[in-house]
């Protein structure tokens, strides 16, 4: 990795203790994608730090992707951007920078939608559903 501003820290390694305390101070977390049609892209890249930041209640910029679609409602309870466009993230997280109330109204949807789809329990009875299905 090159050229990275004196202002960023790019971290390896992190405990869980110390992610909690990241997510604890931040206030927006931003995970930009390469676009679905790049080699190197992975179709759950960075999907866990997108879902942990949604249940810490935290607003969350992300790239387009089919993938996400099922976790991001643009506007609602996260921001999209298109996939490797700078300007565009610059510019949604400069928004975001300037409105703490959109900030807040983002991170409660996200923890909302955590808590109504992604929880262990919801999990548990959508595979319910499908292994009594299967049964039948």
């Amino acid at each position: 990795i090159t050229n990275i501003p004196e202002h960023v820290k790019i971290l390896f390694d992190v405990s869980q203790k110390e992610t909690k305390e990241y997510y604890r101070k931040a206030h927006i977390v931003v995970v930009p994608e390469f676009s679905e049609n790049h080699w190197d892209a992975s179709d759950c890249s960075g999907q866990y730090v997108i879902l942990e930041s949604m249940a810490a209640r935290k607003a969350v910029i992300t790239s387009e992707r089919s993938t996400l679609s099922d976790y991001i409602q643009n506007g609602k309870n996260g921001l999209l951007v298109k996939p490797e466009d700078p300007i565009a993230l610059r510019g949604v997280l400069e928004e975001c920078m300037n409105n703490s109330v959109l900030v807040s109204s983002l991170g409660m949807e996200a923890r909302e939608t955590i808590e109504m789809h992604s929880t262990t329990k919801k999990l548990a009875e959508k595979l319910s559903a499908v292994f009594k299905k299967l049964h039948e």
